[in-house]
């Protein structure tokens, strides 16, 4: 089986059209999103994004998954921080309209003898907003926090008044990856999980505000590696055959590093474009695990 894996897309109709495109020209069978499809939450004023991720779904999404159905392309994908929760319920009656359309956050979806499951939650970040943050283990403590943390609701956008207790009240990213469903077969298991683990250099970051400008009194070291621990402990103790991540455009531009191994897991993280018409995705044969790295 052959697939095409893709992440942080942010909602830009015009990489999803060119995605859909790459499927058809290398004859893959599915196509799996990783995470922030969606939305992108740093536009702004932030109610942009509630009206864009709007349009995706009325006016985008359903005539364009109607092409992959057409091609027999099978769809994929979780949600995370910029795929607003409040349009959970479209999401997943979207995919209720066809055999070829599946959600796998915290759910497994079987295509071609593989089995695709994951989540999107991530390790909370020094700032707004809070879309599907966690803890990453108990023992972690929380960043010191730049601007007024904020949470979503169908009436918007609205501040978060103890974000560190509301923070604690959830469960960590550890206890997330162990409640998911397990698999039948680890060896023809996919796990999508947007947080990639720490260790592999797939999860650094530029500090060099030059590069790429970040707010707060940060460490003044050239890169920092926020991949997390406890994605990395459960890929040790699960050993599924492959784990595909994002959530850090930059990382494989920072490190050089695009994929790596836990046991005998491989662990994938292609990176993406800032340029917004632009994507970067991997076609992966998941019986040999030969994979390319195609970048626009």
């Amino acid at each position: 089986m052959k697939i095409l894996y893709v992440v942080d897309l942010h909602g830009y109709s015009k990489r999803f059209e060119r995605v859909f495109q790459s499927a058809i020209d290398h004859g893959v069978e599915a196509v799996i999103s990783g995470g922030d499809n969606f939305s992108d939450l740093f536009v702004a004023p932030w109610d942009k994004a509630i009206e864009s991720q709007n349009n995706l779904f009325t006016k985008f999404l359903p005539s364009h998954l109607k092409k992959y159905e057409n091609a027999k392309i099978h769809w994929a994908c979780i949600l995370s921080m910029h795929d607003l929760e409040i349009f959970d319920q479209q999401f997943i009656s979207l995919c209720k309209k066809s055999n070829y359309f599946h959600n796998c956050q915290n759910q497994i979806a079987r295509i071609g003898g593989y089995e695709f499951v994951g989540t999107g939650n991530v390790v909370d970040i020094p700032f707004p907003p809070k879309n599907r943050c966690r803890r990453d283990t108990k023992r972690c403590k929380m960043d010191k926090q730049f601007g007024q943390p904020i949470g979503i609701t169908k009436q918007g956008w609205v501040p978060i008044k103890d974000w560190e207790k509301q923070l604690r009240s959830f469960p960590t990213l550890l206890e997330d990856l162990l409640a998911l469903p397990e698999t039948k077969e680890l060896q023809k298991s996919v796990y999508i999980i947007h947080h990639p683990p720490k260790g592999l250099g797939l999860g650094s970051i530029f500090l060099d505000a030059d590069k790429a400008p970040i707010i707060g009194d940060l460490p003044k070291s050239p890169e920092k590696d926020i991949g997390s621990e406890a994605v990395y402990s459960f890929l040790e103790d699960r050993q599924p055959l492959l784990a595909l991540h994002g959530h850090v455009h930059e990382s494989p531009m920072v490190t050089g590093k695009w994929r790596g191994k836990i046991g005998n897991t491989v662990c994938i993280q292609p990176g993406q474009n800032e340029n917004k018409d632009k994507t970067h995705f991997m076609i992966i044969d998941l019986p040999s695990l030969k994979m390319e790295r195609f970048l626009e």
